[in-house]
């Protein structure tokens, strides 16, 4: 009797301690795949061409939206579905975003009130964010 609940008392704290190790993981996945620097593109489907008038800069679960000279910072939530995002913004509404979206484009999707404004990573100088971007 007395091995079986030694048995059952490490059996518990083996599942409890991998499964907090998962979810770590799972949180240091979603920060290193949503690191970096995003510009916004013209268009979602039709033309993903970069258009730097919007950025996001994304450093672990916090963010930065510069847009028409102002920015605007938050963090990040994950949900429990992979991909799905919620963005809590300082001030203004919520947003919900997905990674990847595009297919092979691998673009961030964030919807705001019913608009949605896709970005891209930003790969070059002339796609960085503006200089009234504060970093975070």
């Amino acid at each position: 009797m007395r091995n079986i609940t030694l048995f059952l008392l490490l059996s518990v704290g083996m599942l409890f301690v991998t499964g907090c190790k998962e979810q770590k993981e799972t949180s240091e996945e979603t920060q290193t795949l949503l690191n970096g620097n995003w510009v916004a593109v013209y268009n979602c489907v039709q033309d993903p061409t970069p258009n730097p008038t919007a950025w996001l800069i994304i450093q672990n679960n916090n963010i930065i939206s510069c847009m028409n000279n102002t920015n605007v910072k938050g963090t990040i939530i994950s949900s429990k579905i992979q991909g799905d995002y919620r963005f809590s913004w300082s001030s203004g509404a919520p947003s919900n975003a997905q990674y990847p979206v595009g297919g092979p484009l691998q673009l961030l999707g964030v919807t705001t009130q019913a608009n949605t404004i896709c970005y891209t990573r930003a790969r070059s100088a002339s796609d960085a964010p503006a200089s009234y971007c504060n970093k975070l």
